[in-house]
């Protein structure tokens, strides 16, 4: 934890806050090109939810 220490106090809170965050995340699996890449290349990217909305 090299920078982490500059935010917590030392690395055993550092460690605790991930562990945290961690602990209570979810992977999602999107089946889309990634944002930056699309926006590098100077495209819009746009993606739909079931109901037609635009979610990005």
């Amino acid at each position: 934890m090299q920078n982490g220490n500059t935010i917590f106090k030392d690395e055993m809170t550092t460690s605790a806050a991930i562990g945290r965050l961690v602990h209570h995340s979810s992977i999602l699996k999107l089946n889309t090109e990634s944002h930056r890449i699309a926006t590098a290349k100077g495209k819009k990217l746009t993606i739909k939810s079931e109901d037609n909305n635009v979610i990005l």
